[in-house]
């Protein structure tokens, strides 16, 4: 992602479809999370949490209309700076990213995900 942008780079969008062509034949549920760098979000209107709940829900936007379906997703989350990649350079473009997690059957949170079917996208708020 381009520094303050929701918008999937032309590199990622290629490296979702990938990602989606690989697993959209598969039964697992899906959680998106987004990632931004520690860089204060200009502007005053948009926080790091807003940032990188959109990039988030960016990315579900590409892996959907690459062809996997909406009921997979179990969750789309924003992270904000909180899980850096770079941990050693808060501000590292690295940081600004989103993580794809397969959830693995017969877990406790595919179970909880089973039992409260309208739960299935959150947003974390610091």
């Amino acid at each position: 992602f381009s520094l303050g942008s929701a918008e999937p780079t032309e590199e990622a969008k290629k490296i979702l479809q990938l990602v989606s062509e690989n697993i959209k034949d598969l039964n697992n549920r899906i959680a998106i999370e987004g990632h931004t760098d520690a860089a204060p979000f200009a502007g005053g209107q948009m926080t790091n949490w807003e940032l990188s709940t959109a990039r988030a829900s960016a990315a579900r936007r590409e892996l959907e209309r690459n062809g996997l379906v909406s009921e997979r997703i179990a969750r789309v989350v924003g992270y904000a700076d909180q899980e850096l990649y770079v941990k050693t350079d808060p501000r590292d473009p690295k940081n600004r990213r989103i993580s794809i997690i397969l959830i693995q059957p017969n877990t406790a949170e595919t179970n909880l995900l089973e039992n409260h079917p309208r739960q299935t996208s959150t947003t974390k708020d610091p």
